[in-house]
């Protein structure tokens, strides 16, 4: 299910995936301001698809897991970039915003690299 709401959302997220395993359903929230940005709809879709194959296990892995989450958070950027028009510059972007995740521990340049490895996996898109 997806919401678009300002109030459900931290001042410092645009976009979050909510899941509850054990239940049948899970979140994303969106800031009605990006309700048109489908490539970051994609990178929580692309959570909510990793979600749904693991469960609880993607859950713990996420925060306790520095690989599964680089991993995990690589994918969802990559798919992220290959819905945008100028998907070079959503890969740097996100590798920026992974190199910001504490836990990580990954310069942005590494970032970019495991980004580019997913993405050049994807399909082109046209």
């Amino acid at each position: 299910m997806i919401i678009y709401s300002d109030k459900l959302l931290p001042r410092c997220l645009n976009i979050f995936f909510y899941c509850i395993p054990g239940l049948p359903m899970s979140l994303i929230v969106v800031r009605p301001k990006l309700r048109d940005d489908r490539p970051l709809l994609e990178h929580e879709l692309t959570h909510k698809a990793q979600f749904d194959k693991q469960r609880w296990t993607y859950v713990f892995k996420m925060l306790f897991n520095r690989k599964f989450r680089m991993e995990s958070e690589a994918e969802a950027y990559a798919v992220e970039a290959s819905y945008d028009p100028d998907p070079i510059a959503r890969v740097k972007n996100g590798a920026l915003l992974l190199s910001q995740i504490t836990m990580l521990k990954i310069t942005p340049s590494d970032a970019e690299r495991v980004i580019m490895r997913h993405f050049s996996k994807l399909p082109v898109r046209t």
